[in-house]
Formats: C-alpha cells, sequence, structure tokens
C-alpha cells in the first residue's frame, strides 16, 4: 500500500496532467474516446493514468447529467407554455 504523501503527489499528477479539452463538440464520440486513450497512454505512471482515467469519465458523466437535466427543465418549460394556450411562436427564446 502506498504512503498518503505519495498517493497525495499522485493525485496532484493526475490534475497536472488533465488538460484534455472536455468539450468533445463538433467530433464524433469515437474519435473522441480514441484521442483519449491515446493521451492517457502517453502517460508512463499507471497509477496516475488510471486517476486521470477516472477524472475524465466523472467530468464527462457530470456533463451528461448537466445536459440532461437542461434537456428536462426545457420541455418542462415547453409544457408549461403550451398548457397555457400558446402557440410555438407565442414561446419567448432563450436569452
Amino acid at each position: 500500500m502506498m504512503p498518503f504523501v505519495a498517493m497525495g503527489r499522485r493525485n496532484q499528477e493526475a490534475d497536472a496532467v488533465l488538460v484534455v479539452n472536455m468539450t468533445a463538440a463538433g467530433r464524433d464520440t469515437q474519435s473522441f474516446f480514441t484521442d483519449m486513450e491515446s493521451y492517457l497512454s502517453g502517460i508512463k505512471d499507471p497509477q496516475v493514468q488510471e486517476l486521470t482515467r477516472r477524472r475524465i469519465n466523472a467530468l464527462l458523466e457530470t456533463q451528461h447529467k448537466a445536459q440532461q437535466a437542461n434537456e428536462q427543465q426545457a420541455k418542462a418549460q415547453l409544457w408549461q407554455y403550451i398548457d397555457q394556450g400558446k402557440t410555438p411562436d407565442q414561446i419567448p427564446s432563450r436569452p
């Protein structure tokens, strides 16, 4: 088992190497994950590599949940306007 100090250093290293742009906008998912894996394979320390992989996956999951929440909120607002008898052209656009 690693001493606590060494594990803290590894977490700092994982933070330092996590310079991957987490927005994959305009790119297909397969190429994003291929790029991510090739980036991770360049990290020599397997523990730092795994910590970085976990951080990337956690960020992606958080982004996905936020997108789902935004979509649900938008749908709820749309139905609220429809329930009030408004037509699509009367629904205000987002600012």
